[in-house]
């Protein structure tokens, strides 16, 4: 089989997580620390480090693991801002994760619901909007 570079949207289109999974595409490291700009490559080599990222699929399949998991899948969606945990995750594979590197410099990771930590709302309506969805 051969060997093909393709995108980070083309992983996002072709990647379905099983049940309890999501893929997230990390967030970069930041542009700048204090006054010291940092360089693209030195932010890009330091994404595996950072603990936050977007979800862009999470799992179509019901998941039969337990009431908590199937909780939490419910209430997280696409689009969502959230936390995890990137030193030692406790339900994702081993190793932690697995990781994607797309040409386009984006990196994606499969991550298990149970090793989210926090949903990041940046703004009040973001917050209205996710706190809703347990409303409901």
């Amino acid at each position: 089989m051969e060997s093909v570079n393709i995108t980070g949207k083309e992983y996002e289109k072709q990647y379905i997580p099983f049940g309890g999974f999501l893929f997230i595409a990390k967030d970069l490291a930041s542009t700048k620390h204090g006054s010291i700009y940092i360089p693209e490559k030195v932010r890009s080599d330091h994404s595996k480090y950072t603990s936050t990222g977007v979800i862009v699929a999470k799992s179509p399949f019901k998941n039969f693991e337990d009431e908590r998991e199937q909780y939490m899948m419910a209430r997280l969606k696409k689009g969502d801002r959230v936390g995890f945990g990137t030193t030692v995750p406790l339900y994702s594979p081993s190793p932690p994760f697995y990781q994607f590197d797309g040409d386009d410099r984006e990196t994606y990771i499969t991550i298990h619901v149970k090793d989210i930590l926090a949903v990041i709302c940046d703004t009040h309506e973001k917050w209205i909007e996710f706190m809703e969805r347990f409303n409901g």
